[in-house]
């Protein structure tokens, strides 16, 4: 049994051999919907907070602002509280990256007498659901992990939603009662919006990918059924890239080989293959340690910089000291020059 709230359900009854589709509506209110564009004159964030401000004064019930990341969310936070609104309204970020309980805040109900503006990322699209929503103010904007093939390295990057995406969100103004749609761009760019989002196999790094199926014992994506196949080129990529780390081996005629030895053993570490081979190197040279607090600062957030927007990186320069002075100054520059 497959549910899903969002997935196009069609594909996946195809790839299952024309199985059974039941569809289960829910209950949605109507949305009246509103396009504003935004002036190029003025940042997204005043903007934004403008549109709030006038929300707040003309309608009831609580706001959901689409923003595309934690940066514009901070920046809102400050334009908002600028605009010294009223003591009952109280301003709430939320995004992935925070703790459960400041979460939890932007979930729950708001107490009687109060209003809340949560200003979200895509989390609050369909991961979760947020009580007492009766306007949506959607900028249209989203982030999301782009690899380059040619460089090997994925990087964020700020897109405009699909018409899907935009619907979504849309409609979490309609759970509870009729409700409103701020959109920020102009009915004209909505024409232009591609019908639904690319999915994430075509622009994600496929080096986990190619490692975990080699360990299958799958050579060739063409073995297996998929919903959409890895793009050819990223594909290839990713597998030179596990030649090169010694995960595979060459087979005689030239194709990707099977996996080797060391590759099982970067592949059973649960880590990208460029941190499991690097653990693996560290370990057999006595780095164990250090290897892995490299991994795990590398496979996280930028810990120099706070969930605040505060910039940490002077403090950058006592660490680079101190990893000097226990003799590990050497492996964080080959770290910088081969694994980043």
């Amino acid at each position: 049994l497959i549910m899903s709230a969002t997935l196009e359900a069609e594909p996946v009854c195809r790839l299952l051999g024309d199985a059974p589709l039941l569809e289960c509506p829910g209950t949605v209110f109507p949305v009246e919907t509103f396009h504003m564009s935004k002036p190029s004159s003025i940042s997204l964030e005043s903007f934004t907070a403008e549109t709030v401000e006038k929300a707040l004064d003309v309608h009831e019930g609580d706001l959901l602002v689409f923003l595309p990341g934690a940066r514009e969310i901070h920046r809102t936070e400050r334009e908002l509280a600028s605009k010294h609104l009223p003591a009952h309204v109280k301003v709430i970020p939320l995004y992935g990256s925070m703790k459960l309980e400041q979460q939890d805040e932007a979930i729950r109900s708001s107490a009687l007498g109060s209003r809340k503006v949560v200003l979200a990322t895509s989390i609050a699209e369909s991961s979760l659901t947020i009580a007492g929503i009766t306007v949506v103010i959607d900028s249209g904007l989203s982030r999301e992990s782009v690899f380059s093939a040619r460089t090997g390295m994925s990087r964020l990057t700020t897109v405009k939603v699909s018409k899907a995406s935009a619907d979504q969100r849309r409609g979490r103004a309609g759970r509870l009662q009729p409700g409103v749609c701020y959109r920020l761009w102009s009915a004209q760019e909505h024409a232009a919006l591609p019908e639904a989002s690319r999915p994430e196999i075509a622009a994600a790094d496929l080096a986990p990918l190619a490692l975990e199926l080699a360990a299958w014992g799958v050579r060739e994506p063409a073995e297996l059924a998929w919903l959409d196949a890895p793009p050819e080129a990223a594909y290839r990529q990713a597998t030179g890239l596990l030649h090169q780390l010694g995960c595979l081996d060459e087979a005689a005629d030239g194709t990707t080989g099977g996996i080797t030895a060391h590759g099982r053993e970067v592949s059973a570490l649960g880590t990208h293959p460029r941190l499991g081979h690097m653990l693996l190197r560290a370990a057999a040279l006595g780095l164990a340690p250090t290897a892995s607090r490299l991994a795990a600062l590398l496979q996280e957030r930028d810990p120099f910089r706070a969930h605040g927007g505060t910039d940490l990186r002077p403090r950058l320069d006592a660490l680079r000291e101190a990893a000097h002075a226990r003799s590990t100054h050497s492996l964080l520059r080959a770290a910088d020059d081969t694994v980043i």
